[in-house]
């Protein structure tokens, strides 16, 4: 595994456990999904644009979670 790889894969790591928390992100990057064309985000790390592709797709559900919040609202309450 390159250094970029690395760096790839500990941002990707970052990003799901603020997502998920420690225990769900773990469950979470080793789960197939769909938006990923059926791969394992942990699968996606060493392929630069597929590992961007699933940083943005975080980073997006970051961002909705901290409007939300912002907003006053919980997720279930949308």
């Amino acid at each position: 595994m390159t250094t970029g790889q690395n760096d790839l894969l500990d941002t990707i790591t970052a990003y799901a456990i603020s997502a998920f928390g420690e225990d769900g992100a773990a469950k979470w990057l080793r789960h197939p999904w769909r938006v990923f064309d059926d791969r394992r985000p942990m699968d996606m790390f060493s392929h630069p644009t597929d590992a961007e592709r699933v940083i943005a797709y975080l980073r997006e559900l970051l961002g909705a979670e901290t409007s939300l919040s912002q907003a006053g609202l919980r997720p279930n309450e949308i």
